[in-house]
């Protein structure tokens, strides 16, 4: 409960001064892959082309991708992570290069460096790259939608 409210507090007020960003990227990741299974609710009530519930059903268990989407959107939205079978989404900062600062002799005074946020779930089958399951959902869903003869965005 106290870290869906410390969601919402950041959701609601973009971030406080000196707060952990790893917060804010595992809450945007859970954010991600509650929308991304979701889609299965708004395919479902599209008044133009609604596609029933037990088909994008079969298609998400059918798919390794949107099955861990739906156990990951499942499991932080009702606080059961664990018995989803994921024991861990673990964001870790990368340094990707440092720009140096040094003195006429060369001696190093300092520098900027570059880095990229990874996040990685760990789960009953194993562990996985969040950003490469991301794509591989975005990738199964346009098959899915293709399939059915809806107009992907551009």
């Amino acid at each position: 409960m106290k870290r869906a409210r410390g969601r919402l507090n950041r959701e609601w007020n973009d971030g406080t001064e000196g707060e952990d960003k790893t917060d804010r990227v595992r809450d945007a990741f859970f954010v991600f892959f509650q929308n991304c299974y979701h889609m299965v609710d708004w395919l479902e009530n599209d008044p133009a082309r609604p596609i029933r519930r037990a088909e994008t059903d079969r298609f998400v268990k059918a798919s390794p991708a949107l099955s861990l989407c739906d156990a990951l959107c499942q499991g932080s939205k009702h606080a059961v992570l664990k018995q989803k079978g994921i024991t861990a989404v673990q964001p870790e900062r990368q340094v990707i290069s440092e720009l140096p600062f040094v003195d006429s002799s060369g001696k190093k005074l300092g520098g900027i460096q570059f880095s990229a946020m990874e996040m990685t779930v760990v789960w009953s089958a194993g562990q996985t790259n969040a950003f490469d399951l991301a794509d591989e959902c975005f990738a199964e869903w346009d098959q899915f939608l293709v399939s059915r003869g809806l107009v992907l965005p551009t």
